[in-house]
């Protein structure tokens, strides 16, 4: 069974590519669910047993670092948690069809793959 950690690491190699396609609404929803999963993993990992599914079935990204947070100490900057919330809105915004669609331009999707490398670089061995 693959693991959260190997699905996100899937995930951000799928932004990659959709990002030098030019195909920058999947660029940012792929950054997001790079972010949620190595998050969940994180939350899984530490023996988090989630009985009602809220927080493991949950696509709202600032939910989950706040958990993290709590898990490891980690305080997240005010950007980051910036980030958190937009990456959320992006998943929703950048996917279903309604009043709040976007189309997301190439500078946006450059912008948010680099930050979430940055978290990556930043994070990820203290997360995963």
């Amino acid at each position: 069974m693959k693991t959260y950690h190997e699905i996100a690491l899937r995930d951000i190699k799928s932004a990659k590519i959709m990002l030098e396609a030019g195909i920058y609404n999947n660029a940012v929803r792929f950054c997001q669910q790079y972010v949620e999963k190595i998050f969940k993993h994180r939350i899984e990992s530490s023996g988090y047993e989630d009985s009602d599914f809220g927080l493991m079935h949950t696509h709202r990204v600032q939910k989950l670092a706040r958990r993290c947070e709590q898990l490891t100490g980690i305080a997240f900057t005010k950007d980051e948690l910036l980030l958190f919330s937009a990456l959320t809105d992006y998943y929703f915004d950048t996917n279903y069809p309604s009043d709040e669609y976007v189309e997301i331009d190439k500078e946006t999707a450059v912008m948010v793959y680099e930050q979430v490398l940055a978290l990556q670089e930043k994070y990820e061995h203290r997360i995963v």
